[in-house]
């Protein structure tokens, strides 16, 4: 098994773990990311924020130090 994960993990970069959350915790997890990008990276400065198209916010690429922006993520830490 651990084996399997690790070979999934290098061939895709992610692993899918079935009912590793609940759906409900899924949700939650969504709905946080929506108002995260709605409202805390609109407010967030330039250098820590990257889109492959700065004209575009729809093509969000990455974030640094978002975990410091906002208290849903602070708990993960």
């Amino acid at each position: 098994m651990k084996a399997d994960i690790k070979t999934e993990f290098q061939k895709n970069g992610y692993v899918f773990i079935p009912g590793f959350l609940t759906k409900e915790e899924v949700a939650d997890i969504n709905k946080n990311f929506s108002r995260i990008i709605d409202e805390v990276i609109p407010c967030m400065a330039a250098n820590k924020v990257f889109y492959e198209d700065k004209t575009n916010i729809a093509t969000l690429k990455q974030v640094m130090d978002i975990h410091m922006h906002d208290a849903f993520l602070m708990m993960s830490c």
